[in-house]
C-alpha cells in the first residue's frame, strides 16, 4: 500500500517529498490512536490542583530570579488546565535555552535548562487547546527554543485535542518543504 500511494505522486522530487511527508503524518496519526475526526465534544478536563492566580504565575515567570521563575513553572505544570493568559510568559520563559545535544558530554547547569525547559512544556500542554492559537503563533519565532517548546506542547495538546493535530501536520508539511528546499539549495552550490 505504501508504494502505491508514494508511486501515485508522479510528479517532481519535491512533490513526491511531500506526498511521502503526508503519508508517514498519515501512518503516525493512524498509529497514535488520534482520532479520525477533528471534530466531537471533548469531556471537561478534571483539574489536578485548585487554580492558582494567573497574575502569580505570570509574575513568577517574570522574575528576574532564577529560583522564582522555576517555582513559578513547577507550579504551573501541575495546573490543570493552565489558565490561557500565562502562555505568552511560559513560550517567552523558553526563548534562548539549550536545545538537548545528542550527547552526553554536558554540564549538570544544561542539564537543569533542559529540566527547566520540560517543565515549561509540560504547563504549555496543561493549557489545552485554548493554547493552540498562541503555539501556532510561536512556531514561526526565530528562537529555536520556542518553536521546539511550541511543538512539543501541541504534541501534549493532541493526545486530548484533535484541533492540535492540523497546526502539527502544517509545522511538520512546512519544516520537510524547508529541509527539501535547504537540501537542493547546497546541492546546487556543490555543483557549481
Amino acid at each position: 500500500m505504501f508504494m502505491e500511494k508514494f508511486a501515485a505522486c508522479r510528479a517532481s522530487d519535491l512533490q513526491k517529498l511531500k506526498c511521502l511527508f503526508n503519508f508517514t503524518i498519515f501512518v503516525l496519526l493512524v498509529a497514535s490512536g488520534a482520532p479520525a475526526s477533528a471534530s466531537g465534544a471533548q469531556a471537561p478536563t478534571a483539574q489536578a490542583h485548585p487554580p492558582a492566580d494567573a497574575a502569580e504565575l505570570i509574575k513568577g515567570l517574570q522574575s528576574r530570579n532564577l529560583a522564582e521563575r522555576e517555582l513559578a513553572t513547577k507550579a504551573a505544570a501541575g495546573i490543570e488546565p493552565l489558565p490561557e493568559a500565562v502562555v505568552p510568559f511560559l513560550l517567552n520563559a523558553l526563548r534562548g535555552l539549550e536545545s538537548q545535544p545528542s550527547n552526553n558530554s554536558v554540564s549538570e547547569a544544561t542539564r537543569e535548562q533542559w529540566r527547566y525547559s520540560g517543565d515549561l512544556v509540560t504547563a504549555l500542554g496543561h493549557a489545552g487547546s485554548p493554547a493552540i492559537p498562541d503555539l501556532s503563533v510561536a512556531l514561526n519565532d526565530p528562537d529555536e527554543a520556542i518553536r521546539r517548546g511550541a511543538v512539543d506542547a501541541l504534541i501534549l495538546i493532541a493526545r486530548d485535542s484533535p484541533a492540535a493535530w492540523p497546526v502539527l501536520i502544517r509545522a511538520s508539511q512546512q519544516a520537510a518543504l524547508a529541509l527539501a528546499t535547504s537540501t537542493l539549495a547546497t546541492t546546487v552550490s556543490c555543483l557549481y
